[in-house]
């Protein structure tokens, strides 16, 4: 789950439509990218097995897109 904030820590809400997408790659460099749900200033995505099978923190990205 991640909380979006704006430039003053306030929470940031995506406009409606918009999608997100969290990619990146795991320690074994192996890529994943994970569909999520967004409600409101909050990105929520299931983790799969490329998230789960090593240890230690893994770099993502979270890309998000507006409908238009």
């Amino acid at each position: 789950m991640a909380h979006l904030k704006d430039l003053y820590g306030n929470p940031y809400s995506l406009p409606s439509g918009a999608t997100a997408i969290l990619e990146g790659k795991n320690k074994n460099s192996v890529v994943f990218r994970i569909e999520t749900i967004i409600n409101n200033d909050t990105i929520t995505f299931i983790p799969d097995d490329v998230l789960t099978d090593t240890f230690g923190r893994i770099h993502a990205t979270i890309s998000i897109e507006q409908a238009s």
